[in-house]
C-alpha cells in the first residue's frame, strides 16, 4: 500500500534515480512551524511543508538578527564600574569573577570577532596601535558583558583593565570585574542607566530564547512574539 501524505495526499517516498525523497518533516521542524506560524498539523511532507518550513525559520532567525543589532548597539550601556564597593547601603550579590583576554593584530581578532563579541561592535580610530588597543577593550568588553549576561548579573564592578605588547608587536588588552546583582541599580546608576541595563538583560534573554526554539526546544506554555526592544 502507498504511503500518502495526511496533509496534502503526496505519496511519501524514499525517491529513486529520477525522482526526489519525499518524507515527512521531523517532529522538532513540525513543533517549531506550528509554534510560530500558529498552526496546528499533525504531519507535514517535504513538498506541502517546505514552504511554511522556510518561513518559520526566516521569522525566528530574521528575530534573532534583530535581538543581535540591538544588543551591539546597546551593550555599550550596560553598567561596568571600577569601584569594588558600591556607594551608600546598596545590598548585591557577587555571581562571579568575568575575564577576558584578547590578542590584537596576530588574526586573532579577526577570528573572535565572529563570535559572541561580534554583536558589541568596536570602536573605530585612525590606525596603528591606537586601533589595536581600541579593537581589543571593545572586544574584552563585550566578552565581559556577554559572560555576565550569561551568568544574570545586571552590572560588572571591579573593573580593572591592562595593556601590554607582545614580541610580535601584537597589542594585548587584559579586563576582569566581578558579575553582580544590584538589588537596587537605580539608587547607584539612576534611572535612565538602570533601564538601559534592563533593556540589555532582557535582550540576551531574549536571544537566547529564540535560539533555543530554533533547535524545537519549546517549552509548554511559551507563546512566540516577534518584537525586539526599540
Amino acid at each position: 500500500m502507498v504511503e500518502q501524505c495526511v496533509n496534502c495526499d503526496e505519496k511519501i517516498s524514499e525517491g529513486g534515480l529520477l525522482t526526489s525523497p519525499n518524507k515527512y518533516l521531523s517532529q522538532s521542524e513540525l513543533s517549531i512551524i506550528n509554534f510560530v506560524e500558529g498552526t496546528s498539523y499533525a504531519a507535514l511532507c517535504s513538498k506541502c511543508g517546505q514552504r511554511v518550513n522556510t518561513s518559520a525559520h526566516h521569522k525566528l532567525n530574521s528575530s534573532i538578527d534583530e535581538i543581535k543589532d540591538y544588543l551591539q548597539r546597546a551593550a555599550p550601556d550596560f553598567p561596568m564600574l571600577t569601584v569594588g564597593v558600591l556607594p551608600g547601603a546598596n545590598e548585591y550579590r557577587a555571581l562571579g569573577m568575568v575575564t577576558a583576554n584578547i590578542a590584537v593584530g596576530t588574526g586573532f581578532f579577526n577570528e573572535l570577532s565572529q563570535g559572541i563579541s561580534d554583536m558589541f561592535g568596536a570602536v573605530n580610530e585612525q590606525s596603528g596601535m591606537a586601533l589595536k588597543v581600541n579593537k581589543g577593550e571593545a572586544a574584552a568588553r563585550g566578552i565581559l558583558v556577554s559572560k555576565a549576561l550569561a551568568m544574570g548579573a545586571n552590572a560588572i564592578i571591579g573593573v580593572d583593565v591592562d595593556y601590554g605588547v607582545t614580541n610580535n608587536n601584537a597589542a594585548t588588552v587584559n579586563m576582569q570585574g566581578t558579575a553582580i546583582i544590584i538589588s537596587d541599580p537605580a539608587a547607584v546608576l539612576g534611572e535612565k542607566a538602570t533601564k538601559s541595563a534592563e533593556w540589555i538583560v532582557w535582550a540576551w534573554s531574549r536571544l537566547i530564547q529564540l535560539r533555543r526554539w530554533s533547535q524545537g526546544e519549546i517549552r509548554d506554555g511559551e507563546i512566540y512574539f516577534p518584537s525586539p526592544p526599540q
